[in-house]
């Protein structure tokens, strides 16, 4: 048995989620019409934009809309453009390449650096980029989760520092 490439298993997992999505969409009871809020309708407005745009996209780029892999599995930056992503992810330890790079500035050149490669795509959409935060830490950026609460501060404060 040979082991599957990376490859193979986006474009499995993009199949499995195109079928989910397919059938869904499909299935009017899926779609059945409920009564529509004052805040939903603003959503509801970019409805025909968002199918148009669906209906320009070629099955690889749809697939590269879907998946969200690790920014550090990236050869390189262009492969934003190679295989449209349309999301990444900084998962636990995976953030600028140099670890001197670990501050805004750092943080902020290279998600914008892949942003640009996601803008120069044949559709031009932009990239939606995700870091998966550990709790308790003191790092920058810090999660959102710290900054909703009414208490970040000390959640950030090392338990050995507070009294």
């Amino acid at each position: 048995m040979t082991k599957p490439t990376h490859r193979a298993f986006w474009f499995t997992s993009a199949i499995a989620w195109l079928l989910a999505i397919t059938v869904s969409m499909a299935c009017p009871s899926a779609r059945a019409a409920a009564p529509i809020d004052s805040g939903q309708k603003v959503f509801v407005s970019f409805d025909g934009p968002a199918r148009e745009l669906v209906a320009k996209m070629t099955l690889d780029e749809k697939i590269g809309q879907m998946i969200q892999p690790d920014q550090s599995f990236l050869k390189d930056p262009s492969d934003i453009e190679k295989y449209c992503l349309g999301s990444l992810l900084s998962g636990g330890g995976s953030g600028p390449k140099n670890k001197e790079d670990y501050t805004l500035k750092g943080w902020t050149d290279m998600v914008d650096g892949y942003l640009q490669h996601a803008l120069k795509t044949r559709l031009g959409i932009p990239l939606l980029y995700g870091i998966d935060a550990v709790h308790g830490t003191t790092t920058f950026p810090v999660p959102s989760s710290f900054r909703t609460t009414s208490d970040w501060p000390a959640r950030v404060t090392p338990l050995w520092w507070r009294k």
